[in-house]
């Protein structure tokens, strides 16, 4: 929280070394215990959930740690305040929406809401193209059966759009930067795979 103007935000900026895979996480909710697990959803994340017909897209939300329940939680409410035109959640506004489109919004928010009371099964992925999403094991180290992780190579195409492919990573050992490489070739020769670049002094400060 701002301590001048008071503002408060719950986004999640997370950081650290870029991975060389993506991952994917899927978590079956099947019972009211499920939404009390812990996840982050980072900025970069894509959220699916097939059952309820939930998209949402990286960047959409910024970054989150909360329950799953909060999380769907927050989706309905941001969801609904922009179909409606509204913060509320009467659903009242939207006077110019068609009779037909606010009975299928009506129907989508309704299977929102059966998912955050736990009256429904259904499968969330999290699709993350620099792993830094997470969902709580509630039995580590032991295995999840409700828990599955996978990790997948980005394609050039995203890593354009990550910014990652001219993006400079690493300190040499001889106090440089040098471009981390993102492909199969890292794994095999990191001495190759690393392109030096010129080393960056800062501009000294007049006082």
């Amino acid at each position: 929280m701002c301590t001048e103007c008071n503002y408060r935000s719950s986004d999640v900026k997370t950081g650290g070394e870029i991975p060389r895979l993506g991952k994917k996480i899927y978590l079956d909710v099947r019972d009211p215990l499920d939404l009390q697990r812990d996840i982050l959803k980072s900025e970069t994340c894509y959220l699916k959930i097939d059952e309820i017909d939930v998209e949402v897209a990286p960047g959409t939300m910024g970054g989150r740690f909360t329950t799953v329940e909060g999380l769907l939680t927050q989706i309905r409410d941001d969801t609904k305040g922009t179909v409606f035109d509204m913060d509320d959640v009467e659903g009242s506004g939207g006077d110019s929406m068609t009779e037909d489109k606010r009975e299928a919004w009506t129907r989508f928010f309704d299977k929102i809401d059966m998912a955050i009371k736990g009256e429904l099964q259904y499968t969330i992925l999290l699709e993350d193209p620099l792993a830094n999403s997470y969902v709580q094991n509630p039995w580590a180290p032991e295995p999840d059966e409700r828990l599955r992780e996978e990790e997948y190579e980005r394609s050039k195409e995203v890593e354009d759009d990550l910014g990652l492919s001219d993006m400079k990573t690493q300190m040499g050992e001889g106090g440089e930067y040098v471009r981390e490489m993102f492909d199969k070739e890292d794994e095999k020769d990191k001495g190759k795979a690393a392109e030096k670049l010129p080393s960056y002094e800062p501009p000294d400060e007049e006082l």
